[in-house]
Order: structure tokens, then C-alpha cells, then sequence
């Protein structure tokens, strides 16, 4: 082969090999779990040892409660769209649409007595940040749901 072969060659590797490395480097960040979320609250209201393992036990309750309605719903939505595969009637479809959205409430629900008992946890100095640190992870909550496991669905209406 000739030289005009191998310069070729290798401007072709380097913009290559340059595109791989661009890509790498700036790729989007993966959202944040749900650990780094507590860490980071935990961190942002300077929690001390004792509050930090109330909090960690009402983190867990929290996720364990919210993993029990998540499973209660992927049950109901399955039984809902099955109902298209048995010709199911529309009261029924009602009755499965109402027992999702009140799934849906209850999760909320779950969520904001958490925070008020994390509130209700800080002291005088930690509950003035209560508030900032709320806003600063609200969006990191609602993202998760977004970007985590399960696709986008359309909202539930009756």
C-alpha cells in the first residue's frame, strides 16, 4: 500500500476514534437514585446521627410503601387492558380506572406525609432550609418517574 493509503486510513480512525470520545464525554448524566436523592437531602439539611437513622428508617418505609402500591397498580392496569382482550364492560372499565387513580392518590398521599414527617424531624435552623431543599428535589422526584422504568403513559381519566 502507499502513503497516500495511510493518511487516509488514519484521519479516518482519528475522526473515528475523536467521535467515540465526544460522545463519551458528553452523553447526558443517568438521573439520580433514589439513594442520592436521601443522601443529598440528608447532606442539604445537615441532619445529625440520630436524625439520620430516623431518616434512613422513614426512607425505607417510604420506598417499601410505595413499591407495595406500585405492584397493587401494574395489577390493575394489567386487569384493565385485559379487559379489551374479554369484551369487559364500561362500568367495570370505571370501577378499574377509579381503584388506579385512588393508587394514584394514595402514592401522593404517602409522599407528602414523608416530607412533613422529615420536617417534623428537623430542628429549628434545619426546618428554615426545609423549604429550599424541598424545591431543590421536587424536580429530581418528578423526573425519576419520567426517565426510570416504565414508559410514558397517558393520564387516566374517567
Amino acid at each position: 500500500m502507499n502513503n497516500k493509503t495511510y493518511k487516509i486510513g488514519f484521519f479516518v480512525l482519528l475522526v473515528i476514534n475523536i467521535t467515540w470520545v465526544s460522545l463519551f464525554l458528553f452523553r447526558p448524566k443517568p438521573p439520580q437514585r433514589q439513594n442520592d436523592i436521601k443522601d443529598k437531602i440528608s447532606e442539604e439539611l445537615n441532619l445529625n446521627e440520630d436524625q439520620k437513622r430516623i431518616y434512613d428508617g422513614m426512607a425505607m418505609q417510604h420506598r417499601h410503601t410505595l413499591r407495595g402500591i406500585d405492584l397493587q397498580e401494574r395489577e390493575l392496569i394489567k386487569a384493565f387492558f385485559n379487559q379489551l382482550l374479554t369484551n369487559g364492560t364500561t362500568a367495570k372499565e370505571n370501577v378499574q380506572l377509579d381503584k388506579i387513580l385512588q393508587l394514584e392518590e394514595e402514592k401522593i398521599m404517602v409522599t407528602y406525609r414523608h416530607f412533613e414527617e422529615l420536617k417534623g424531624l428537623c430542628d429549628e435552623k434545619q426546618s428554615l432550609h426545609f423549604d429550599s431543599v424541598l424545591k431543590s428535589i421536587l424536580p429530581l422526584l418528578l423526573e425519576d418517574d419520567q426517565q426510570g422504568k416504565r414508559p410514558d403513559r397517558p393520564p387516566f381519566r374517567p
